[in-house]
């Protein structure tokens, strides 16, 4: 019989496993396995569940269990205008270029967006930019891995 301290590794693998399946990639230095266990654990505890191999059982046959996974392996930071440098340069930027008529639509994929301010954020510059530029025009489309945000 293994010690809990080993029952713990195996757990802490078990769950950077399913982060890098979930996430497509391999995500060790992105999050701590301790949090996500203690999550985890909680979660087992109200389901009355016996054990995290259990749970993922859960998981993989319910959807909303799965979307609970996927929302607790996701890192939910956004912000307006977050990173403002980079919105300053779009906007100085992109205002020159629709200005030489070198640019007269854009189009942008905001990835990992959680709730989406930065996608928001990018078309209250493009709007900016269209009051002065009517024939402007833009397409935003937002994307996140986690239904639940």
């Amino acid at each position: 019989m293994g010690s809990r301290r080993d029952d713990q590794c195996d757990e802490k693998e078990a769950i950077l496993e399913l982060a890098t399946t979930i996430h497509g990639n391999h995500i060790k230095e992105i999050i701590s396995p301790d949090i996500i266990l203690v999550i985890l654990k909680k979660r087992i505890h109200e389901l009355k569940l016996t054990s995290l191999e259990e749970y993922f059982s859960l998981a993989s046959a319910a959807e909303e269990e799965f979307d609970f996974i996927v929302s607790t392996l996701t890192i939910h930071t956004t912000s307006w205008f977050r990173e403002i440098e980079h919105y300053n340069f779009i906007r100085k930027d992109l205002y020159e270029r629709v200005k030489n008529g070198s640019i007269t639509n854009v189009q942008v994929l905001s990835a990992a967006c959680s709730s989406g301010e930065e996608a928001y954020s990018l078309a209250f510059i493009f709007e900016k930019i269209k009051e002065d530029f009517p024939h402007f025009d833009y397409y935003i489309e937002a994307r996140d891995i986690d239904t639940l945000c």
